[in-house]
């Protein structure tokens, strides 16, 4: 595997082990209640954080449009998978462009963030060149500031969710929580997702 692979990976890592550690506790307070969150029509596993389907959902949307502006690059037209996407959320011309700016500004940040959890963990990896533990060695404890960084990361992902519901309104959001939870939510392996 080379570099460029086990960087995401490394990352993913981080990303199960701090859910794992944090478990479904919130540690900071969000705009939404959880009455509110209660109200909001929800078809996935209650063991799945929060944070999950809306990360998952920034990052493909973000991903989106990078394929599509690559596709009209090379001359191959105008692609339709944002404006597939658009009309499955049910989303105006307005509201999507919404979206996409809240998931760009989400993913600058959650990058951000990754590069100083990478810090840490390059650190952490550094005593194992090869990348393997010597036989009956224990894995190191990840360092708090590392779960500290990861419920930074994930509190990243909820402003930004939280930011596209006050720009939706409360209508839309429910509308478009549901499919959130419908069309992502409901794809996501809740093990996977820890």
């Amino acid at each position: 595997m080379g570099r460029k692979t086990l960087g995401p990976i490394i990352i993913l890592v981080a990303v199960v082990l701090g859910a794992l550690a944090l478990g479904n506790r919130t540690l900071f307070h969000h705009s939404l209640t959880h009455a509110q969150v209660d109200k909001l029509p929800q078809r996935q596993n209650r063991t799945l954080p929060q944070h999950v389907p809306y990360m998952f959902l920034f990052h493909h949307l973000v991903f989106l449009k990078q394929k599509a502006d690559e596709f009209e690059q090379q001359g191959k037209g105008k692609s339709s998978l944002l404006t597939r996407f658009q009309e499955d959320a049910k989303l105006s011309a307005e509201q999507f462009q919404t979206l996409y700016e809240i998931a760009s500004d989400c993913e600058q940040q959650v990058a951000e963030q990754d590069k100083r959890a990478m810090i840490i963990i390059n650190d952490m990896k550094a005593p194992y060149p090869d990348g393997r533990l010597p036989a009956g060695q224990a894995p190191p404890i990840i360092p708090p500031e590392l779960i500290r960084l990861q419920g930074d990361r994930d509190s990243i992902v909820l402003q930004a969710r939280d930011r596209l519901h006050l720009a939706l309104g409360e209508e839309a959001f429910i509308h478009f929580h549901a499919f959130v939870q419908e069309r992502i939510g409901a794809e996501i392996k809740p093990d996977i997702a820890r």
